[in-house]
């Protein structure tokens, strides 16, 4: 009996050994299944972590980008406002320019029309001296060569008296 003992002893050692051995095959499955998908995820992220650095960084370059193009529409603006500014400089002179034109183009009118006016009123003040001088001066004209006929007429010269 005692070696029936013996051997059923043996026998499950055995088979405890057996299944021993069948879990630690099982688990050792188990960890590397567990190993392939750690390193499949691993994989996975030092993927992600790449892309998320290589985000990162083209994030950072787009982010320089926008603060570039900020500094450059802000320039751009300055100078866009300074042109305007000189513009209108430019737009006030030229229209002070115009008025002071148009001014001095009234002030020539003006001047043409008292010339004008002048030159009419000089000529109308020499007509009527003219009337002037024919109303009054043409009796006594006519007077003194009515007068200046009789004493040709009437006296002869000196010299036919010698």
């Amino acid at each position: 009996m005692m070696q029936q003992n013996f051997s059923d002893h043996f026998e499950k050692i055995i088979h405890e050994n057996e299944k021993l051995k069948s879990e630690l095959d099982r688990e050792k499955k188990d960890v590397l299944l567990r190993r392939k998908e750690l390193e499949k995820h691993e994989a996975k992220n030092e993927c992600e972590r790449r892309k998320l650095i290589e985000e990162g960084e083209e994030q950072k370059k787009a982010d320089e980008d926008v603060v570039r193009l900020a500094e450059n529409h802000k320039r751009e603006t300055k100078e866009l406002n300074n042109k305007i500014l000189q513009l209108k400089k430019k737009l006030d002179a030229k229209q002070a320019l115009e008025l002071e034109v148009q001014h001095l183009k009234g002030n020539l009118n003006v001047m043409k029309h008292i010339h004008s006016f002048c030159l009419n009123l000089s000529c109308q003040n020499v007509r009527s001296a003219e009337f002037v001088f024919r109303d009054f001066h043409t009796p006594v004209l006519l007077y003194h060569q009515s007068m200046f006929s009789e004493n040709f007429i009437k006296k002869p010269f000196f010299w036919e008296n010698e």
